[in-house]
Order: structure tokens, then C-alpha cells, then sequence
């Protein structure tokens, strides 16, 4: 079994810091202290809290590009099931973490830090070309409206997946993503 390098460690214990006390409330020393990796051995790999976001964002969005590419992979299934999959893997991983910190990408953003800013543009425009194309396949398969504005509703389900993230947080519960989703499959379904 191969041991995770300390870098590995101090991004997730990071990135769960940034979602359970917020990115502005953890510090470099929070790090040091939850993930019991030496600070100069951080600060070899880190070299300011600002590298160390970028790196839990990369870390973050390659685990939603992981889920999510697993889940666009199914074709055999309807394209109204696999939405359904995203809601419910997000809730599901929402709910593991207690429904603490909302969206884990977006939650970056708090750190005013121009690269963030831009990956995560860019993340979201991959979003948004990833519902298009469910779109796409959805209305040729017959599941929805051949009326629909495909870019526009796209950008509707990638807003709606962010604010149901945050919602569920609101309520602390993460079965808001999940039927928030039906509800937008219910509008655009034949």
C-alpha cells in the first residue's frame, strides 16, 4: 500500500480546514498542527498559505473531475439518471462532511487570490460545457425538451448545483441538493 508523501497530507488536512473553519480562519500554523507535518517541511513544499491554496484547489477540482467523469462515462444509462448521479454524489459527499463548508471549490474564492479566481472560472466554464453536452444527449435521446435554450440551461444546473451546496449548509442538510435536482429535471424533461 503506497504511504501518502507528506505534500499529499497537508493539502487534504488543508483543504478540510478550509471547509470546517474557513479559509480566512486557518492558519499555516493550523496546518502544522492538525496534519503533525513539521512547518519547515510545509514550507518546503508551500512557500506562502496563497501556493497552498492553489494546490487544495487542484486537489479539490481533480476529485470532482474524477466523480464526475465517472459519472458522464455511463452511457448505458439515461442522461436524467446521471444528473441525478451528480446531485447525489455532491450530496453524499456533502453529508460526509456534515454539510460543513458548502462547496469546496467555490469556498476558495473568499481568498482573493487572481489565479484562484481564474482556475476556478475556468472550472466552471468546464461545468458548464459538460452540462451542455448531457444536454446535448438528453434532448437526441428523447428525456428532454427539444425547446430548452441548452447554454442557458446549462448555466442553470451549474448554478443550481452551487447554490443547493449552499443551501444544504444553511439547512445542514444535504438532501436539498438531491431534490433540488429533480425539480430542475421535472422542468426540462419531455
Amino acid at each position: 500500500m503506497k504511504r501518502t508523501s507528506n505534500r499529499d497530507h497537508v493539502i487534504a488536512t488543508a483543504s478540510d480546514l478550509f471547509l470546517q473553519k474557513g479559509l480566512m480562519n486557518t492558519s499555516m500554523d493550523d496546518v502544522v498542527a492538525h496534519s503533525k507535518v513539521s512547518k519547515s517541511n510545509i514550507y518546503y513544499h508551500f512557500k506562502s498559505k496563497e501556493e497552498l491554496v492553489v494546490a487544495v484547489l487542484s486537489y479539490r477540482m481533480h476529485v470532482l473531475r474524477v466523480a464526475m467523469e465517472t459519472i458522464l462515462q455511463r452511457t448505458d444509462q439515461p442522461v436524467t439518471v446521471r444528473i441525478e448521479l451528480i446531485f447525489t454524489t455532491l450530496a453524499e459527499e456533502l453529508e460526509g462532511r456534515s454539510c460543513v463548508g458548502g462547496c469546496p471549490i467555490l469556498s476558495l474564492l473568499s481568498a482573493q487570490i487572481p489565479e484562484v479566481k481564474a482556475r476556478i472560472n475556468e472550472f466552471l466554464i468546464e461545468w458548464q460545457t459538460m452540462a451542455e453536452k448531457l444536454l446535448v444527449e438528453g434532448i437526441a435521446r428523447g428525456e428532454f425538451k427539444e425547446t430548452i435554450s441548452i447554454p442557458q440551461t446549462a448555466v442553470l444546473l451549474v448554478t443550481i448545483v452551487e447554490g443547493a451546496m449552499l443551501m444544504a449548509e444553511s439547512h445542514g442538510n444535504a438532501q436539498v441538493l438531491v431534490s433540488t435536482g429533480q425539480t430542475l429535471l421535472h422542468l426540462i424533461q419531455v
